[in-house]
């Protein structure tokens, strides 16, 4: 009996048996999955951690980033629309602030034309009056100057209204002369009375020492 190589079984055999290979049988997983140091042995082949890392690819590949995929797509379609509609919201607020603060302002610049439309026109009516007082004192001086009898300014007798609705004024007379005729000088001289001018005055009463008075009904 003869042997061949490395066959165990002689040449002469009929029907020789192929070579054997060496069968990788991985120990039984413990419950948690995750195999033992101890459970492989140093007949693992460096062929099988490759397949299982293929197969660890492969499974990430076709799996697990799809699945992150379509998390993402479906992340996105909703925040999008909730970050749509809080910018929407957002902008359509600040418009609204934005309108009524011009509105406010639009306000502000109408009143205060108005109010400078106002103080003009108080102004021109203190400067009117103050020519008009301007006027009376020259013209009163003037009067005082050439010895002309003059009426002082007129006062109101009473505050209340009158039965009859005419009020009661009295005005004094200056610049008389003793040789002057008073009583002809109280009602032939004119007097103007709020805004109306009066040729003469109801009554004319001269008292003594003093200068002519007269009483006017307005």
């Amino acid at each position: 009996m003869s042997y061949s190589g490395s066959s165990r079984y002689p040449s002469t055999h009929p029907h020789p048996p192929p070579p054997y290979h060496a069968v990788l049988i991985p120990p039984t997983l413990p419950p948690s999955g995750i195999p033992y140091a101890n459970d492989w042995d140093e007949t693992t082949s460096l062929l099988s951690i490759r397949n299982g890392r293929k197969n660890a690819k492969r499974w990430i590949s076709h799996f697990a980033l799809p699945l992150l995929f379509f998390l993402m797509v479906i992340s996105l379609w909703t925040i999008v629309p909730a970050i749509s509609t809080a910018v929407k919201f957002e902008m359509a607020e600040w418009q609204r602030v934005h309108d009524q603060m011009t509105r406010d302002i639009a306000q502000l610049f109408d009143e205060k034309r108005a109010i400078l439309d106002e103080v003009q026109q108080l102004r021109s009516q203190r400067d009117e009056q103050r020519r008009e007082w301007e006027r009376e004192r020259e013209e009163n001086e003037q009067r005082r100057r050439g010895h002309v009898p003059f009426w002082g300014e007129a006062r109101l007798m009473t505050a209340q209204c009158p039965k009859d609705r005419f009020r009661q004024y009295e005005a004094r007379m200056y610049n008389l002369l003793v040789e002057d005729d008073w009583y002809r000088a109280c009602l032939h001289e004119p007097i103007q009375i709020a805004g109306r001018t009066l040729t003469s005055p109801r009554t004319c009463v001269n008292y003594v020492r003093a200068p002519a008075t007269s009483s006017m009904s307005l």
